[in-house]
């Protein structure tokens, strides 16, 4: 039947428990369709960048990005990898992920981190354009 429809968010700006998630989209917006963008999300706490993510689930983050239509998603992890032989390792404040928008329309972004044990998630709403 129906589907809730959803409103591109006019800030790019998000907190999720006491961190500060900025979302710029590389290259610059607009978003299109089919072609490949970088979400780089900063991340700070009280004006000062986060250097204390934690592993969560073998990456810095996982975000999904699931079409309006709920008929198309994409789960991707960070570009930037976790070391391999560093014990106790922290992340932070920049995680980059690639993503696909399929095809034209409007999509939500969720994304999750770990930081002091606990993994926030903040969401996003976006929208990609028709190929010009």
């Amino acid at each position: 039947c129906c589907h809730p429809a959803l409103t591109p968010d006019a800030t790019l700006v998000k907190s999720a428990d006491r961190t500060r998630v900025q979302l710029t989209v590389l290259p610059s917006s607009p978003i299109v369709a089919g072609r490949t963008v970088k979400l780089q999300y900063h991340l700070t706490d009280g004006g000062t960048p986060v250097t204390d993510l934690e592993p969560y689930l073998g990456a810095w983050g996982h975000t999904l990005v699931l079409s309006e239509d709920a008929l198309e998603y994409v789960h991707a992890h960070p570009l930037e990898y976790l070391p391999l032989d560093v014990a106790d390792v922290k992340g932070g404040p920049d995680v980059t992920f690639d993503a696909t928008f399929p095809k034209p329309g409007r999509y939500r972004l969720w994304t999750q981190f770990k930081r002091r044990g606990v993994v926030s998630t903040s969401s996003f709403t976006v929208e990609a354009l028709a190929v010009p």
